[in-house]
């Protein structure tokens, strides 16, 4: 199943959309939306050097005098931001955007240049096999059938944009074959390219909707925990960059950040299914990040190791949680070093690598195969 066409999931009516699980939902009057779109195609915000004619504001601007549904535009406008988030090349955020608008080739080229074009192409191309051979199981099924990373973004994206707005109202059945069809194919696809800010947001709209008791349960009992918690999480940031503060004079690390992450919603959930947890089993429900850079020639796995032996000196590791992912990195290529650590006796999840390693993580190592599906076949 692709995101073929603008609007995606359930036809979902714009200004409803939630950009977040804290979002309201809201409703707003077509010209008031169409003003909003307007006024953001001159915004400084997400600007975009361009080398076509036009780039991705000039592009919503042109959608709009062309004709096209304001609904269109606005989820238009959300996959344009999420393929922005993946840092990947204007191109194919372009092709995101233009994908399913009424629009020739010849308007294409004139209006955004060849390279759009050509992405825009492959991407038409991708969307007709998807809809003549819909998947039902295998995550590498996507890969498998198009070797084009761009395609497998964009299609991601559309993913992305439609959730985000996805009213919250009852669900129609064919909404809700498209939000199982998320969770089998788009978010293990998410993760087999490493996009780990994309499927967890994929996952954790789709739990919200698919679930919303369950969902619900999850935000009382994350809240009640984030309570017993209290300033503990930014205390343990404000300790452990003191540990850390003159690591820099250390041979090994040039500079390092902290900060802390709450674990989503869904991913508690999967967990407590999966190994038959108690919610206060978990013990990676808070976690604090450590990133860093090493010095010129040091490797980035005796620096990783030099903060957490420095770590382990000020707090009790709990034994059996200490992982290296460095030296053995997960399927979708993620590497860091773990353990947990007792502050004040609540769990607390330090994880530490370095900001290549962060990168990987957060946009997706197939990003750096440069779009070559051989290299996509190397992540598998």
């Amino acid at each position: 199943m692709a995101f073929v066409g603008s609007v995606g999931l359930g036809g979902a009516r714009a200004g409803q959309g939630r950009r977040c699980v804290s979002m309201k939902v809201q409703t707003l009057p077509t010209a008031v939306r169409l003003q909003s779109l307007r006024s953001s195609v001159n915004s400084p915000v997400g600007k975009v050097r361009s080398r076509a004619p036009f780039n991705v504001n000039d592009a919503l601007e042109y959608l709009l005098s062309r004709g096209v549904r304001v609904d269109a535009v606005e989820v238009g406008r959300s996959v344009m931001e999420v393929l922005r988030e993946m840092h990947v090349e204007e191109s194919t955020v372009l092709a995101g955007l233009l994908r399913g608008m009424p629009l020739t080739e010849v308007e294409i080229s004139n209006m955004f240049g060849e390279e759009t074009l050509e992405v825009w192409r492959r991407d038409r191309e991708f969307c007709g096999m998807m809809l003549a051979n819909p998947l039902d199981t295998p995550k590498l099924s996507l890969v498998s059938m198009i070797g084009d990373f761009q395609c497998l973004v964009i299609e991601l994206a559309h993913a992305v944009a439609s959730l985000r707005h996805l009213p919250m109202s009852s669900l129609s059945k064919k909404t809700k074959e498209h939000l199982q069809q998320i969770l089998k194919v788009h978010v293990p696809l998410a993760d087999t390219l490493g996009m780990n800010s994309v499927h967890a947001e994929l996952e954790e709209l789709a739990f919200m909707h698919l679930y919303p008791e369950e969902y619900d349960e999850m935000c009382v009992l994350v809240g009640e925990r984030l309570e017993k918690y209290g300033s503990l999480l930014g205390d343990t940031i404000r300790e452990m960059e003191l540990a850390l503060a003159n690591l820099p004079q250390f041979q090994k690390v040039s500079s390092f950040r902290v900060y802390g992450r709450i674990k989503n919603c869904f991913s508690i959930y999967r967990k407590m299914l999966s190994k038959e947890l108690k919610f206060e089993e978990v013990m990676d429900f808070v976690a604090l990040r450590v990133i860093l850079n090493p010095k010129s020639g040091v490797p980035e796995k005796d620096a990783c190791e030099r903060v957490m032996r420095e770590v382990t000196k000020r707090w009790k590791i709990v034994e059996g949680t200490k992982r290296d992912y460095i030296n053995n990195p997960k399927d979708n290529g993620y590497q860091s070093l773990h353990a947990t650590i007792l502050p004040k006796g609540l769990p607390m999840e330090v994880q530490v690598r370095t900001e290549r390693m962060h990168e990987c993580s957060e946009i997706g190592s197939a990003a750096h195969y440069n779009y070559k599906f051989e290299g996509l076949h190397q992540l598998i």
